[in-house]
């Protein structure tokens, strides 16, 4: 895991991507925290966090992407921001205990991300969106995964 709004340890982990890789051809960049208190019962800190993590996260990867690749005269990447689509394909709540509701909601995302919509959107959005594949999307991982996404993959077969 990483703490979005850790603007300094976003930069260091952009640029380790690019010091191993030359390059970062796409960004997946879906940072999210959810809060399951009701709306009426949220403390400021918890509105506060999510705030930060959800808005301020994603503009954290986006600029520290942005300083590398004019520092270093890399070329395009292509950033892909995901909102929370959980509603839309997430995995029913009935069927996991009730620690596993904020890894559900990941795992729900990250299915999301490889959905045969997605997939179409992927396709036909961008020249590239055909290069990003299911197969690859581990390939240059050097964050933890969050439990939830780990599931999906580990069911998917791509780790144990």
């Amino acid at each position: 895991k990483i703490n979005m709004t850790n603007r300094k340890l976003i930069k260091k982990k952009i640029s380790q991507i690019i010091n191993k890789n030359n390059k970062i051809d796409v960004i997946i960049n879906s940072a999210a925290v959810s809060i399951f208190t009701k709306y009426i019962d949220r403390t400021e800190q918890e509105i506060n966090n999510s705030i930060d993590t959800n808005i301020k996260g994603t503009l954290n990867i986006i600029n520290a992407y942005v300083e590398e690749h004019k520092k270093r005269n890399l070329k395009k990447c292509n950033i892909i921001n995901m909102g929370s689509i959980y509603g839309f394909l997430s995995p029913d709540f009935r069927i996991y205990g009730k620690n596993d509701r904020y890894s559900s909601e990941i795992y729900g995302i990250t299915k999301a991300l490889w959905s045969k919509k997605t997939r179409g959107l992927l396709d036909k959005g961008h020249a590239k969106g055909k290069a990003i594949r299911l197969e690859t999307a581990l390939k240059g991982v050097l964050v933890p995964l969050h439990p939830g996404a780990e599931k999906f993959y580990k069911e998917k077969g791509m780790i144990k």
